[in-house]
């Protein structure tokens, strides 16, 4: 996954290169991230 400055926002991609979400900050992204890469 990877985040990347899409205008004044965030967006994140999974592996695939397929747009996850859109996010207002880079701290929110991050957040979305931890969560579907959590290990249980």
């Amino acid at each position: 996954m990877r985040i990347e400055k899409y205008g004044r926002f965030w967006a994140v991609y999974d592996g695939l290169e397929i747009l996850v979400c859109i996010t207002v900050y880079k701290k929110g992204a991050l957040e979305v991230i931890r969560r579907l890469t959590i290990k249980e």
